[in-house]
């Protein structure tokens, strides 16, 4: 089942609001953080960790990706 139907719409109207308000008054980065750590905390129930989780996406942050040049 897909993470958005494990987790309320409200949850992800309220974090995309806040996101979007952020942005607005020119802290991006804090409504982007906040956001995320919300959802964290909603999807820690319907996918919670365990000792056994493996890390199926690389950690590294591509600064090329989807430049044409």
């Amino acid at each position: 089942m897909r993470a958005c139907a494990r987790v309320e719409p409200s949850v992800w109207r309220d974090a995309a609001e806040q996101i979007a308000a952020a942005f607005a008054r020119g802290a991006g980065t804090a409504g982007l953080v906040g956001s995320i750590d919300s959802l964290a905390r909603a999807l820690a129930g319907p996918f919670p960790y365990t000792c056994t989780d493996v890390n199926e996406l690389p950690d590294l942050i591509d600064v090329n990706a989807g430049s044409h040049s």
